[in-house]
């Protein structure tokens, strides 16, 4: 599955999932030739995606690919906070998850290893991405 399959499928099920919970997800872009996301990516690892740059685009870096689903997945719903909620300041990565745990009733868990966004097996599973 190419690399922008993987993300617009993990969309596709957040996106079915919300319907069933009265939440609507706009159209996402997605942009991987984003040079502000290089940058924070050659700076810091863990920087991958991020939102902002244009209305409802999420710019992402191909080492995301990488990932295996659970924290691909963490990531993408993560930044779909960021683009719902509309919180766009310094210190906005809380508002994200709450706005993903508030609305759609998932948890956004963090690995401690690489501090990266995961869901668990049972947030997959009700999103039938397992």
């Amino acid at each position: 599955m190419a690399s922008s399959d993987k993300v617009l499928r993990i969309i596709r099920a957040v996106r079915t999932y919300a319907a069933t919970r009265a939440v609507k997800i706009p159209a996402i872009r997605l942009r991987w030739d984003c040079a502000l996301a290089r940058r924070a990516h050659a700076d810091s690892k863990r920087f991958l995606a991020h939102t902002f740059h244009s209305v409802n685009t999420i710019c992402l870096v191909p080492a995301i690919n990488k990932l295996p689903l659970p924290k691909l997945a963490g990531i993408i719903v993560h930044e779909l906070g960021h683009i719902l909620s509309n919180v766009n300041v310094q210190g906005a990565e809380p508002v994200a998850d709450e706005w993903v745990r508030e609305r759609l009733g998932l948890d956004i868990l963090y690995d401690s290893k690489d501090s990266l966004e995961y869901l668990d097996d049972d947030t997959l599973r009700r999103l039938r991405l397992l």
